[in-house]
């Protein structure tokens, strides 16, 4: 499931900068870091915290926002 969160603007270096939270929840899977990005619909997120659900290895809600590729 894909969960946008709102998003927020930024002035930096001279232009606005869109960033858009979104969360992924997922079936668990061990291994996933926030080293890692997510690709999704031509889109890229970076993972910014992992929270498995209720603590049961059944569900992981990924914390992402999206890349800027625009630049």
């Amino acid at each position: 499931m894909v969960t946008p969160q709102g998003g927020v603007e930024n002035f930096e270096d001279d232009r606005f900068r869109a960033t858009q939270r979104v969360f992924f929840d997922i079936r668990y899977t061990a291994g996933i870091t926030t080293k890692m990005r997510i690709s999704w619909d031509s889109r890229l997120f970076d993972i910014e915290s992992i929270v498995n659900v209720e603590e049961r290895n059944k569900l992981v809600r990924l914390i992402t926002e999206e890349v800027d590729t625009s630049s």
